[in-house]
C-alpha cells in the first residue's frame, strides 16, 4: 500500500502515517460492533445520536452499517445530496439488526442543520439529550416540543437519554461551511458537554477529498488534504 501511495500519490499522501491505528480484520471490526454493551444493564442499548449539516452523512451511515450486517444493500433511512433540504423530519432511533438479533447501539437521526435561522431549534436537540423527544416526533425547526405537550417525555428513562452525540461532518465541504452553521454545531456540543454527554466528531465522504483514499481507505491518515481538515 505505501509504494503504491508513493508512487501513484506522491503528492496527496506523506511517506508515513500521521496517525497509528490498528486495522483489524472486517469481521474483527464487525466483532467490536456486535459486542458492544452498555454498563448499565437497564439501558439496553446505547443510544447515539448523530447530529450535522445537510447531506454531511448522517443518513447514509446507518444505512451503511444495516447493509453491512445484512450483508447487501439495504436503505432503510432516506439520505439527503448534499446542499439540498434536510430529509430527516422524523425523531426515531435505529436499531441495527444482526443474525442473533439486533446491535446493542440505537442510533437517532437528528434533522440536519441548514443556513436559515430557523432550520433546528436548540430546545428540541436538549429535549433529544434529556430525552425527552418520543420516538415519531415531527422537527419542525421552529417550534421546539414544550414541556406541556402530550407527547414531552416528563420523566425518561436513561434508556430514552442520549448517550454520546456524534458531530458528522463531509471532508469535502467542511472547508465551505459558514460560520453561522459552525456555531450552530458548536452551541449543539457544548449543551453535551454541559450533560456530561460524550462527544465524538465522525468525518465522512473521505474518498472525495483525496484519490489515495479513494484507492484504499487505509490510506485515510497518510492523506495530506484529510489532515488539513
Amino acid at each position: 500500500m505505501d509504494y503504491i501511495n508513493k508512487l501513484w500519490y506522491g503528492a496527496d499522501v506523506f511517506s508515513k502515517p500521521w496517525r497509528t491505528v490498528n486495522w483489524m480484520s472486517k469481521k474483527e471490526l464487525e466483532d467490536s460492533v456486535k459486542n458492544i454493551k452498555p454498563s448499565n444493564s437497564d439501558i439496553g442499548n446505547v443510544r447515539i445520536l448523530l447530529h450535522g449539516v445537510v447531506g454531511s452523512g448522517k443518513s447514509s451511515f446507518i444505512n451503511s452499517l444495516n447493509s453491512v450486517f445484512a450483508q447487501r444493500v439495504i436503505t432503510k433511512v432516506r439520505a439527503a445530496p448534499s446542499a439540498a433540504t434536510s430529509c430527516t423530519k422524523i425523531y426515531k432511533g435505529h436499531v441495527i439488526k444482526i443474525p442473533s438479533g439486533t446491535l446493542g447501539i440505537t442510533i437517532a437521526d437528528f434533522m440536519g442543520l441548514e443556513e436559515k435561522e430557523h432550520n433546528i431549534h436548540l430546545d428540541d436537540l436538549r429535549n433529544a439529550l434529556h430525552g425527552h423527544l418520543p420516538d415519531g416526533y415531527e422537527l419542525t425547526g421552529n417550534k421546539p416540543l414544550s414541556s406541556d405537550d402530550p407527547r414531552y417525555i416528563k420523566n425518561p428513562s436513561d434508556a430514552e437519554k442520549t448517550h454520546c452525540l456524534v458531530c458528522v461532518v463531509s471532508a469535502n465541504s467542511i472547508s465551505r461551511m459558514l460560520p453561522a452553521t459552525t456555531d450552530k454545531m458548536k452551541s449543539h456540543l457544548e449543551e453535551a458537554s454541559k450533560l456530561g454527554i460524550p462527544r465524538a466528531v465522525l468525518m465522512t465522504m473521505g474518498d472525495m477529498l483525496c484519490p489515495a483514499v479513494k484507492w484504499d481507505v487505509k490510506s485515510i491518515y497518510m492523506s495530506k488534504a484529510i489532515k488539513t481538515k
